[in-house]
């Protein structure tokens, strides 16, 4: 390694390419990097949905249920199974486990589905995919008063000339509901002709339909066959002739039916600004361009070619690369702001030669960082670019360290090559070293699971990288750029070399009246400092568990489209949904009004309203960008509900404006095969809840669900030959329909489907009287062949690993309770301990977000204590002992103090980012102290005292400890203060790491050097196990003050410049100890002696200039 060191310091111009290389290759990878707002995530879980229409709730869960799941159930890889039975059909949630493959999972989910028999036949085949988030870039929304037909045809054209476009490849249609071709065929009609269902059925399909004829070989070549019989348009269907007869009458399918083309039942529509819609949203999928994505869709807004009509209007919604170009811009904003800051104290402490290639370094080290990205799959994201900014001090650290001690060997005499290879040379190995332990500090983010892994992921892949270019920089190219330096000239000197020496007098005046006696103090009075120390991790650890520091495992963050949801009751009337959508539309668009009166500018841009079946809907504001606003996403959402009111009776109303709406503090799971049973047990822990104080909205997911009319067989019916599968085939028929065929129209399937008219299918009485045809020919009504009762179904039915469950939630006031006391009490001696002996079969397991918190937090903790003992094998390696690496490690827990004093000062929540940003301390205070320990372990191999070399190892050490903090702090300044919406998720890791790194200055330059004199009470104690601890502690606390490094000495890091500026600063503060003249100012002032004659004559020159500026001459 010396070797390479040595050879690239040699060979600049080795040097020069192999940075030129890393910067090209950053630059060149640039514009290829995928742009997107966040990263891609793929949510490890597999989706399984089967369709089975016209069913209830039970009966999905008895028929397809229950039969999926016992069929996937024991397969490698599941790590948990949820299902929901519904109206219409069964979905099942497989969340994959760690290290499996979702691809191999789903081919074997698949072949176990296709072996399952025993489903209904009107049971379709389950469709299964992976869930992944797609991320929608934006919305090409046409809105208009005209029909949505109309609607739907303009926005398919735009759709297609939209994909014409090489950077977009995924369009979806949203807002215009399925169609379906309808053929209603009332009771009525169907006694008249004596025609039935199946008759009609029959008919249709074997008349609509094109088939293959094979082909002809003919002179001119081969001819295809086709039978070209396939039915499209409405009129095509009512031309089908059912019955002839023959005298050449027909009965046609328009004689005993109505055809018609319609939109289906309860589908989703949209208005946008009051005015039907529909809308273009466009996803980004693979390595598509987020900005190129958004820059098409407004080429064809502007320029479509298109003849729109008149009062049709095409806009922009929800438009997520303006948030990325913001986001962007607010983080390169920061980023440069913190590099300038880096920079100004890079020339505060150092010459600009040196301060200018350090800086460089970060350059270097960046690019180099976005170079690689792509290769790991990685973008620029919000995520990766605040990554930069994270790691943006934690780098500098390395190019200080290589580039101070190459700059000290030049102070001390060494000049060109000798000195930048001994330097780099020197501080090679724990360079190495603490850039190896900082990135085995971020490892563990690299495999953290679930979503919130996945998204925290650009992180560590940035931060390793940029470290690994860092080490690569700082000892292959830095030296050969500091290989001409030469000699300080003391005495021609710039205005800016003047300052920064007078700052450079300033820090030696610190060091020595003020640091030094302190750290003297801190290591006499050891077991105290360790005591202080102990008590501030005391006091932090009881604001996190007291309550003083709010604790948000996710932050919520403003968004700029709020939103307010309407569910009704499952049953409710269409007409109460549309009265309730239409009045909270209307009280968004007064709002908007008001707003843009009191401001003088608009708030709020448009306003959307969206159906989400018959019971359920929302509406959305999108507010204008955050810069431009007078009001917060809260303040807005806040005054609209005000606005509102009261919308329907029983009907459950929720705003948002905050990216994650906050989920209940307490969530358990009861679980069980009784549904009677889980209801008493649910209520039971209501009951429990309720005794707590501070406990509020406490509700099960118990939700009744429409009425339910059920049929049974009479005993009549036997006697005549009609079974029960016949009378529902028949009852389905009419009432939900029959799918015929299918009609492909472009990229759309249109069923056509065949039932009673609405007016019918919406009445009871045709239920009851409802012909049923019997084996015999007769048609027999049907409450003469079954018993109809009537009674109330479920709503949906929910199951966690094939077991029915209930959700318990509540929420807590922090001020008067605490969730995990409330857990405590109820697991300890409360109604969950208790829950299995009262209701038999009954269990329970926590819920939602209090499940995956306590997974997330378990892995997080795993992961970094195995970082942390490859840490210490590390560190064992490098000191050669087993006790020392413990010695820098016992410090990491003390850094977080910093980090959650950081946010009581900030007044900003601990959140999950929060740790994140520890984790980046933990690996800032172990470089330092590493540097520093190896220093002192130098240091006594070369013969000084235990007292000299801890002292000399904190004054050495003291400037890039205090530079590295400072650069860390100043680098994350801007964004710790930056009020746009864009970025308050990102404060709390930037309040952990700018806190924790000023705190961790503290720990490496008083708390380590006592745990070291610590260490070596401790080891001469166990060498001497016959002398009592007291007396061998009392031995230790006295210093011996002739091993000590005395004041009057020179540090071991003395340096020709500051023993230069030591000679000139004692001269000028005045001649001591009451000297009248130069020959005993001399003697008073002057050390005993100097490390080498070079430093005795360095501090000699300094004194006779400081004499000639600060003092005239009195007597010789």
């Amino acid at each position: 390694m010396n070797q390479v060191i040595a050879w690239f310091a040699g060979n600049r111009v080795a040097a020069n390419l192999l940075m030129l290389m890393i910067l090209v290759g950053g630059i060149m990878a640039l514009p290829d990097t995928r742009k997107e707002l966040f990263p891609n995530l793929s949510l490890d879980a597999i989706s399984i949905s089967t369709a089975y229409p016209g069913a209830s709730p039970e009966s999905v869960e008895g028929q397809v249920t229950d039969r999926l799941e016992a069929a996937i159930a024991d397969l490698e890889g599941i790590r948990s199974m949820t299902s929901f039975s519904g109206e219409h059909g069964s979905s099942i949630l497989l969340e994959v486990d760690y290290g499996f493959s979702v691809r191999v999972l789903i081919d074997q989910v698949k072949t176990r589905l296709d072996g399952v028999s025993g489903l209904p036949d009107d049971v379709e085949a389950s469709r299964v995919k992976e869930i992944s988030a797609k991320f929608e870039v934006a919305r090409l929304v046409v809105s208009g008063d005209i029909d949505l037909r109309s609607l739907g045809a303009l926005a398919t054209r735009l759709r297609e000339k939209l994909l014409e476009y090489p950077s977009v490849s995924d369009v979806e249609v949203t807002g215009l509901p399925d169609q379906e071709m309808l053929i209603e065929l009332s009771r009525q009609t169907m006694q008249r002709y004596q025609i039935t269902f199946s008759e009609v059925a029959a008919v249709v399909r074997a008349s609509s339909l094109d088939l293959p004829g094979g082909s002809i070989q003919t002179s001119g070549g081969e001819v295809l066959l086709r039978g070209a019989g396939l039915r499209e348009s409405v009129d095509d269907y009512q031309d089908l002739v059912l019955r002839a007869f023959p005298d050449g009458s027909r009965i046609t399918l328009a004689d005993i039916a109505k055809v018609s083309l319609k939109f289906v039942e309860d589908g989703q529509r949209i208005k946008h600004n009051g005015q039907p819609a529909v809308a273009l949203k466009v996803n980004r999928v693979g390595q598509e361009n987020i900005l190129e994505i958004s820059e098409a869709m407004h080429d064809l807004k502007d320029n479509h070619g298109m003849n729109i009509p008149q009062g049709v209007e095409l806009s922009m919604w929800q438009d997520t690369s303006k948030y990325f170009r913001n986001r962007v811009e607010l983080l390169t904003e920061n980023a440069a702001i913190g590099l300038f800051l880096v920079f100004a104290l890079l020339l505060l402490f150092m010459r600009l030669q040196l301060a200018f290639w350090v800086s460089c370094g970060i350059a270097v080290s960046f690019l180099g960082a976005f170079a690689v990205l792509p290769l790991f799959g990685g973008s620029i994201n919000m995520v990766s670019l605040f990554a930069f900014i994270l790691v943006l001090g934690i780098v500098v650290d390395d190019a200080i360290i290589v580039g101070e001690n190459i700059y000290s060997k030049n102070q001390a005499g060494e000049e060109g090559l000798d000195a930048a290879i001994n330097g780099a040379i020197e501080v090679a190995k724990p360079v190495s070293f603490a850039i190896a332990t900082t990135i085995i500090s971020f490892l563990p983010l690299l495999f953290l699971p679930g979503p919130s892994g996945k998204l925290i992921l650009a992180i560590p892949l940035v931060v390793i990288a940029t470290l690994l270019f860092s080490w690569a920089e700082s000892l292959l190219i830095l030296p050969a750029h500091l290989s001409d330096g030469k000699k300080p000239n003391n005495y021609k000197r710039s205005r800016m070399v003047k300052v920064q020496d007078s700052f450079d007098g300033w820090l030696n005046r610190f060091l020595k009246n003020w640091y030094q006696p302190f750290l003297e103090k801190a290591l006499f009075w050891r077991y105290a400092t360790l005591s202080a120390f102990v008590g501030m991790f005391v006091i932090s650890a009881v604001l996190l568990s007291s309550g003083w520091l709010n604790t948000v495992f996710f932050p919520s963050v403003d968004v700029d489209t709020p939103s307010a949801q309407l569910k009704l009751a499952v049953g409710s009337d269409s007409k109460d949904l549309e009265i309730g959508l239409y009045k909270l539309e209307q009280s968004a668009f007064e709002l908007k009004n008001r707003l843009a009166q009191e401001t003088g500018q608009q708030q709020i841009n448009d306003v959307v309203t969206q159906w989400s079946g018959d019971s359920s809907g929302m509406v959305l504001i999108e507010l204008v960008d955050p810069a431009q606003r007078s009001f917060s996403g809260q303040q807005i959402i806040d005054r609209w509900r005000k606005l509102t009111g009261t919308v329907a009776e029983g009907a459950r109303l929720d705003f948002t404006a905050s990216t994650t709406k906050p989920g209940p503090d307490i969530n358990i799971e009861l679980s069980g095969l009784s549904v009677e049973q889980l209801k008493r047990a649910a209520e039971g822990l209501k009951e429990a809840l309720v005794a707590f104080p501070g406990v509020y909205e406490i509700r099960d997911s118990f939700q009744q669900g429409k009425q339910e009319v059920r049929i049974s067989l009479k005993d009549e019916a036997r006697d005549l030959g009609v079974t029960f599968n016949e009378i529902a085939a028949q009852v389905r028929q009419a009432f939900h329909g029959m799918e015929l065929q299918q009609i492909q129209r472009g990229s759309d399937e249109i069923k056509v489907q065949l039932r009673l008219p609405e007016a019918e299918r919406r009445s009871l009485w045709h239920l009851e009287n409802l012909l049923i045809n019997s084996p015999g020919g007769n048609a027999i009504p049907l409450q003469n062949l079954a018993e109809i009762s009537y009674g109330l179904s479920s709503s949906r039915i929910k199951h966690y690993e094939q077991r029915r469950v209930l959700n318990v939630s509540a929420y807590v006031d922090p001020g008067i309770n605490k969730p995990k006391r409330i857990m405590n009490s109820l697991k300890k001696d409360g109604y969950l301990a208790n829950v299995s002996q009262k209701w038999p079969g009954v269990s329970w397991s926590l819920s939602g977000q209090q499940r995956y918190r306590d997974e997330f937090t378990g892995y997080l903790k795993q992961g970094f204590t195995m970082a942390m003992l490859a840490m210490y094998v590390l560190m064992a390696i490098l000191f050669r002992s087993y006790a020392q690496p413990i010695l820098v490690m016992t410090a990491v827990p003390f850094g977080m103090v910093g980090a959650l004093l950081g946010h009581l000062v900030m007044g900003v929540d601990v959140t999950l980012w929060s740790f994140v940003g520890m984790i980046a301390v933990s690996g800032v205070v172990v470089n330092d102290n590493l540097v520093l320990v190896d220093y002192v372990n130098r240091a006594r191999e070369k013969g000084a005292s235990l007292i000299s070399a801890l002292k000399a190892a904190g004054m050495a050490r003291f400037r890039p400890i205090v530079l590295t903090s400072l650069t860390t702090f100043a680098g994350l300044l801007s964004l710790m203060f930056e009020t746009s919406s864009s970025a308050q998720f990102l404060i709390p890791m930037a309040v952990s790491l700018a806190f924790g790194v000023l705190f961790a200055t503290l720990i490496s330059l008083v708390l380590v050097p006592s745990l070291y004199h610590l260490l070596h009470d401790w080891e001469h104690w166990l060498s001497n196990p016959g002398k009592s601890w007291f007396s061998f502690w009392k031995s230790s606390a006295d210093f011996d003050l002739s091993a000590q490094m005395s004041m009057d000495q020179m540090p071991l890091n003395m340096t020709l410049e500051s023993a230069y500026e030591a000679g000139f600063q004692a001269a000028v503060d005045g001649f001591p100890g009451g000297a009248v003249d130069r020959a005993a100012a001399h003697t008073a002032a002057c050390p005993s002696q100097f490390a080498s004659e070079e430093l005795q004559a360095g501090w000699e020159a300094g004194f006779a200039d400081g004499l000639e500026e600060g003092n005239p001459p009195v007597t010789v």
